[in-house]
């Protein structure tokens, strides 16, 4: 029996599937690749259209969205669109739901839609996804006039007029910008939908479409051009675009639409998310190779965020061009000096030659805007000025002196740095008078705590410092907005927060290279001594304080006066600590945890007691009348057992607690009818919860204590280890639950306690019970050694 058509198209389908990754990887272009499948796809529908009964009925059958425009990737929706004849809804439904069942039989994902004329209009009217979609539609098969109609009423002056469709575009991609942060340059972006992704393009598009009319962008792909590029010579045509813009655009489109292709093949699903277990074999099928893995993937995903960048700085170019179109500035333009004038909000250049003339004036176009709050934008012919006039500041801007006082007053501004820093990144012009900052720019750490790349991960940096003034902030870090306030010069912060990773990727110790970097800068920009080797130590020491307070024993007396003595002054103390909570901050959200704050704020005040000669030499005497003070006010306790007590616990653990730490240890093992004693409370100041075990010692305890935790799903965040005199160990541990929270559920407490007591009793030859917790997907992907440090302080009996 010969097969059916749609057996034959189907065939055909899955023969072409077999084939893509080669053809991809051998180089063909985007435009065959996506018109094979297209061709393919519509032959198999219109094969299942015929076989439904619905070759000859009052419908018509559309591709819509990415379909609909020709771009189909492997595993993308294929959207499609029933339309019918007003009234052949009852007679035509149960054909079209046949024709949509087969599809769904073949194993396509439909986007589907089955309506008439009438109704398809009435709800494209009201929905701007639906009327955006139907602009990209094309005729597959069916009743000709039906789309016709269709058409003819999309293109109507008086449906979704040019402003109307502008704004309510504007808004949808802002949403879209919104849900992610507002950055492209998240380590694990969405190729399609993260600012600067493919979606910015169609952006651009779709105004073009609508506002320009479709038929102005039918224009003819030049030979040898991707025919993917027509849409951006009609840019070109209409004067939003040059040229040397469009070509760079195509470029850009064509690599993350590889990109997205070669994502969907991989993956073997609608996957748009470069997620990191894909980018090792994406580098590599991208020529990006080497001894180094991480080093082929950092550079692969550094091309990355660059397109993402320039595709995000065209799409502002283009929109503002629109909106200046649809919305012409009225009013007079208003002089804010012999070279620049505002307009409606808008600052512009007052004639096109100002930046040859004086190419510093770049930097004054983002001064102007800190100081004048009613500057909101900058207008689209300035912004491709400054564009077309980057290279100017790359040569002869670094050693202006005009240039330098602007670029110190932009950081010396109370208001608007972050924002200023942004605008000049996002336009280049950062990297172009920080030639340092060029080689970070896009540039990715292929690691599990870093979120963004290392240029936007500096800006947030600087985002999070200046957050510090503001009171709305307070809450998110009191202690920062208190020392900021009275901090002298906030610019030193921000200047050390721009060169703190500026030497990351080049060898070496990136906090050496970049302190150095910050010297020459600060050299050059003629200021004090004082404060330069202030932002020098800043860059050279901003992973000091979180090491400290994360990896040593910040209860140790010893540790406090060694970190002290590298600190050596109360200012750099204030400045280091601001540092290194908005880096923190920065790297990764999920990194900054109140357990995290209060280990950065204890070290802080410890060492700030130290430098102020506040904090009086150790008095065991005096810990321990307060201590048994304390005992004798609460429940009755016999003395004489707690005196006896005292005397046993050594002096190393006495120093590591306070007054009411002790009592409530102390208690818990005066109180016990036994051992071993295990007891919980939560520690408000740390946000965690401690726990505490009295119990003979032998071998293997902690070990136990671990794996009990473990298999609760718990996590160690410090642990103290002691024995006392009598041959007891105390051990002090403070967790939190796997959301990174205290444990405050009653009932798993009680479990707990009950499992390490139980634990604790059995033999000491009894095997490890360890947990069976499975670590997320992206460990599998990172290598990271155990390393065990014996700290000399304790005579080589620690470790850390």
């Amino acid at each position: 029996m010969n097969p059916s058509a749609l057996e034959q198209a189907c065939a055909a389908l899955s023969r072409l599937n077999d084939g893509e990754t080669a053809r991809l990887q051998a180089g063909e272009d985007m435009a065959t690749l996506f018109a094979r499948r297209v061709e393919h796809v519509d032959a198999v529908l219109a094969a299942a259209w015929r076989e439904a009964g619905l070759a000859d009925a009052p419908a018509a059958l559309l591709a819509v969205g990415g379909y609909g425009r020709g771009e189909l990737f492997p595993h993308s929706d294929i959207d499609v669109l029933v339309l019918l004849e007003p009234g052949q809804e009852e007679a035509l439904n149960p054909k079209a739901e046949r024709f949509i069942s087969a599809l769904w039989d073949i194993g396509f994902d439909l986007g589907h839609s089955t309506r008439p004329l009438d109704a398809c209009l009435a709800l494209a009217a009201e929905d701007i996804s639906v009327v955006t979609n139907l602009l990209e539609s094309r005729l597959l098969t069916g009743r000709a006039r039906l789309y016709e109609h269709l058409r003819d009423a999309l293109q109507a002056r008086d449906f979704w007029p040019s402003r109307d469709f502008f704004l309510a575009k504007k808004a949808e991609q802002t949403a879209r910008h919104q849900k992610y942060d507002h950055s492209g340059y998240k380590i694990e972006p969405n190729v399609k939908e993260s600012p600067g992704g493919l979606r910015d393009w169609h952006m651009m598009r779709w105004l073009a479409c609508r506002v320009l009319g479709q038929a102005d962008l039918d224009v003819a792909a030049p030979q040898g051009r991707s025919p993917i590029c027509s849409q951006q010579i009609g840019l070109v045509e209409h004067g939003l675009l040059t040229s040397g813009e469009a070509e760079d655009l195509a470029g850009h489109v064509d690599f993350l639409s590889r990109v997205r292709y070669a994502l969907h093949l991989l993956t073997g699903r609608h996957e748009d998310r470069l997620l990191l277990i894909h980018q090792k074999a994406l580098a590599a099928e991208f020529g990006y190779a080497g001894e180094d893995g991480n080093a082929a993937v950092e550079a692969f995903m550094q091309r990355y965020f660059r397109t993402v960048m320039s595709i995000e700085r065209l799409n502002d170019l283009v929109v503002q061009q629109f909106e200046e179109r649809l919305f012409p500035p009225a009013g007079e333009a208003c002089a804010l000096n012999p070279r620049f004038n505002v307009r409606v909000g808008l600052i512009e250049t007052r004639h096109e030659q100002i930046f040859l003339l004086a190419p510093w004036a770049m930097l004054e176009v983002f001064l102007l805007m800190q100081q004048h709050p009613e500057i909101h934008g900058i207008r689209a012919s300035t912004l491709r000025q400054l564009r077309s006039h980057v290279p100017l500041m790359r040569n002869e801007m670094r050693t202006n002196p005009q240039a330098r006082e602007l670029f110190m007053d932009i950081l010396r501004q109370r208001h608007g740095v972050n924002a200023a820093l942004k605008r000049m990144n996002r336009l280049g012009l950062l990297a172009a008078y920080l030639p340092a900052f060029e080689q970070i720019t896009g540039r990715m750490q292929f690691d599990l705590f870093h979120l963004y790349t290392v240029d936007e991960h500096t800006l947030f940096v600087i985002r999070n410092l200046r957050r510090f003034f503001k009171s709305e902030y307070r809450a998110e870090s009191p202690l920062t907005h208190e020392l900021i306030l009275e901090f002298d010069k906030p610019e030193l912060l921000i200047l050390a927060a721009l060169f703190h990773d500026i030497a990351k990727g080049r060898g070496g110790d990136h906090e050496v290279l970049g302190a150095e970097d910050a010297r020459e800068f600060c050299a050059l920009h003629g200021l004090a001594e004082e404060d330069t080797e202030l932002v020098s130590w800043l860059v050279r020491e901003h992973l000091t304080l979180s090491f400290t307070a994360q990896r040593r024993d910040i209860e140790d007396p010893d540790v406090i006066r060694e970190f002290a003595a590298r600190v050596g002054q109360r200012r750099r103390l204030d400045a280091l600590y601001m540092l290194t909570v908005a880096d923190i901050r920065a790297t990764n959200p999920t990194l900054w945890t109140e357990w995290r704050a209060s280990l950065l704020r204890a070290l802080y005040r410890k060492t700030r007691a130290f430098l102020v000669a506040e904090q009086a030499a150790l008095d065991l005497a005096e810990l321990r009348a307060r201590t048994l003070e304390l005992l004798a006010a609460g429940e009755p306790l016999d003395m004489q057992a707690a005196a006896s007590l005292w005397d046993t616990l050594p002096a190393r653990h006495l120093a590591r607690f306070d007054a009411p730490s002790l009592a409530w240890q102390m208690t818990a093992i005066l109180r016990s009818d036994g051992l071993p004693v295990v007891a919980l409370r939560q520690d408000s100041e740390r946000q965690a919860t401690e726990l505490f075990v009295y119990t003979p010692d032998a071998a293997n305890i902690f070990a136990r204590i671990a794996a009990t935790l473990d298999r609760m799903g718990l996590d160690i965040q410090a642990a103290h280890i002691t024995s006392s005199s009598d041959g007891k160990a105390l051990e002090d541990i403070l967790f939190l639950d796997g959301q990174g929270r205290p444990l405050l559920d009653e009932w798993t407490q009680l479990e707990l306690v009950r499992q390490i007591e139980d634990y604790l009793s059995m033999p000491e030859d009894t095997p490890l019970r360890l947990g069976s917790r499975r670590p997320s997907p992206h460990l599998r992907h990172f290598i990271v050694p155990t390393v065990i440090i014996m700290d000399p302080a304790c005579g080589g009996g620690c470790t850390r």
